[in-house]
């Protein structure tokens, strides 16, 4: 050690020795110093002076670069994630399945987008997620992954193209029967459900009863083939009896609507009154011997 000139000391050096922070084969001498940061025995930052890490010294190693998964960078990639190992960030891929965004969804394909656990992607069947095939008449759904699209039952009301009533083949049409086609307001015309289930207005088949009748006029009115009307005797055709407790009943004739005189002797009004030539005797009496009136 030198003196300086106020009492200063000063530090020597062996020849070949170098300075800054000492490592296992540095030398200093001082009458202070301060031992360096980590390292071992004689090693660590150096002195007052200038200098750089020894063999043995150091700052105590590189800081790591992650703990946890969620510290390390996001890949672009939709199935690969982000994966922290012994300090240090890599990837893995996603786990096989697992569903992707919305954005990555194509709605009604009857598919799912997932995962593939290899890190692409992958579609799968998906029976929930159906399209429509804008029909009123049918059902629609997924089957295996495709598009299936069941018919209503034949009956079911719609409305598309201005049907009425779905046909069990998933169309919406007029009519399944006849009656769905409404009343007949014509006497020998009316309207059908025919093969392509639309009402239609027909004429009547020759000798069709017309749709409109006067009962007890012995005669019933038959169609032609035309959408016409024709009379045609009905003995069965009776007109109503408008005094049932008489001794006259209608009938039908040759000449039409009728009436005939009940027997003589027939009870009559009460029950307990008879008939005498079509008329009803007072009662006590009843027809003479000669069948000619009431008598007592």
């Amino acid at each position: 050690m030198l003196l300086g000139a106020c009492g200063d000391s000063f530090l020597s050096f062996p020849a070949g020795s170098s300075s800054g922070q000492g490592g296992a084969n540095s030398t200093t001498t001082a009458s202070t110093s301060s031992s360096g940061e980590g390292g071992q025995p004689g090693g660590g930052s150096g002195g007052i002076s200038n200098g750089g890490t020894g063999p043995m010294g150091g700052s105590g190693g590189a800081a790591l670069e992650c703990k946890l998964d969620s510290e390390c960078p996001n890949p672009p990639e939709l199935c690969i994630e982000p994966k922290c190992e012994d300090g240090t960030c890599s990837t893995k891929p996603t786990a096989e399945g697992t569903l992707l965004p919305e954005s990555e969804q194509k709605a009604g394909d009857c598919k799912k987008a997932v995962c593939d656990g290899e890190g692409g992607t992958t579609k799968k069947n998906d029976d929930s997620d159906p399209s429509s095939d804008n029909k009123e008449c049918t059902s629609d759904g997924c089957k295996n992954g495709s598009a299936n699209y069941e018919p209503l039952p034949a009956g079911t009301n719609c409305s598309e193209d201005g049907g009425t009533y779905c046909n069990g083949k998933g169309s919406c049409v007029d009519c399944l029967v006849n009656s769905d086609c409404g009343q007949v307001l014509y006497d020998c015309k009316g309207y059908i459900c025919n093969d392509k289930s639309n009402c239609e207005l027909v004429n009547f088949p020759s000798g069709t009863p017309a749709n409109v009748q006067m009962i007890g006029d012995c005669q019933t009115l038959l169609c032609d083939a035309y959408g016409n009307t024709f009379p045609h005797a009905d003995p069965n055709d009776v007109p109503i009896d408008p005094d049932p407790l008489d001794c006259l009943v209608p009938y039908c004739g040759a000449g039409g609507a009728s009436q005939k005189k009940l027997n003589n002797g027939t009870p009559c009004g009460n029950g307990q009154q008879l008939c005498c030539i079509g008329i009803c005797c007072p009662l006590g009496q009843k027809c003479d011997s000669n069948g000619n009136g009431c008598s007592t």
